[in-house]
C-alpha cells in the first residue's frame, strides 16, 4: 500500500551464460520516488526501465490503459501514462528478472521499419516530458540519442533505409552535445555523443564494437 508501482531491477544473460546473481527475498535499497524521480531514473536507465517487466501494479492503473497491439516498444508508449496514475513509485534495488538474450529474440533480428516504433514513440514521450516535466529535458535527449544508436546500427542496407538512416542520424546530430555535455549522463551515451562528431562511418564501427550481442 506505500506505492501505486513498485520495480526491481534485471541482470542480463547472453545465450549460452549462466546468470550470475541469486535472487534474494530480502528487500535491498527500498526507495519511493514521485513521477520526476521515478522518470529522471528511467530516461538515464539508472535502476529503472520502461520495460513492462520486474514491475507490479496496482489493478485501478489499467482499469482503461491497455499496451499498443501489434507494435514494438510498446512499453515505451505508456509508461508516462503508467507514471502519471501513480502518486508514489517505489524503486527495489533486487535482482528479480533475468533478462534473457537470445539469436531467435526481437534484439537479434534484421533491422525492419516497426522497430522504428521505439523513436517514434520516444517523440511522443519527450512532448510529454516537455511539456509536464521540461527539467528532464537532458535525461530525456540521453535515451533518445542511446535508443537512436542501437537501431541505426542493426541497419545493414544503408541504402534500403536511407530514410530511416537519416532521420536516426539528425536525431542524433541534434541531441548529442545536450549529452556529451551532460555529466549526469549514462558514460556509454556521452562516448556515442563524443564519437559521432567525428564521422558517420566511424560512429558506427565503433559503437557495433560496444555492443554485446552473445556468442
Amino acid at each position: 500500500d506505500d506505492c501505486d508501482m513498485a520495480c526491481s531491477w534485471f541482470e542480463t544473460v547472453y545465450e549460452g551464460e549462466r546468470p550470475k546473481t541469486h535472487l534474494v527475498t530480502a528487500l535491498v535499497n527500498y526507495k519511493l520516488n514521485d513521477k520526476y524521480g521515478y522518470l529522471g531514473k528511467m530516461l538515464y536507465q539508472q535502476v529503472a526501465e520502461s520495460s513492462a517487466w520486474g514491475k507490479l501494479y496496482k489493478k485501478k492503473i489499467f482499469q482503461e490503459l491497455r499496451y499498443p497491439k501489434g507494435h514494438l516498444y510498446e512499453d515505451i508508449a505508456i509508461i508516462h501514462k503508467i507514471v502519471e496514475q501513480c502518486e508514489r513509485i517505489c524503486i527495489i534495488g533486487n535482482v528479480d528478472y533475468y533478462y534473457w538474450q537470445r539469436k531467435t529474440s526481437i534484439m537479434y533480428q534484421p533491422f525492419s521499419e516497426q522497430q522504428m516504433d521505439a523513436i517514434y514513440y520516444l517523440n511522443d514521450l519527450g512532448e510529454y516530458i516537455n511539456k509536464k516535466y521540461p527539467g528532464l529535458y537532458k535525461a530525456f535527449c540521453c535515451r533518445h540519442l542511446s535508443m537512436s544508436s542501437n537501431i541505426i546500427c542493426r541497419i545493414e542496407d544503408e541504402k534500403r533505409y536511407k530514410f530511416q538512416v537519416n532521420f536516426l542520424w539528425n536525431g542524433i546530430k541534434e541531441n548529442r552535445m545536450v549529452v556529451l555535455l551532460d555529466l549526469d549522463g549514462r558514460k556509454k551515451a556521452r562516448l556515442a555523443a563524443g564519437v559521432s562528431f567525428l564521422e558517420y562511418k566511424f560512429f558506427m564501427f565503433v559503437y557495433k564494437q560496444t555492443q554485446k550481442r552473445g556468442k
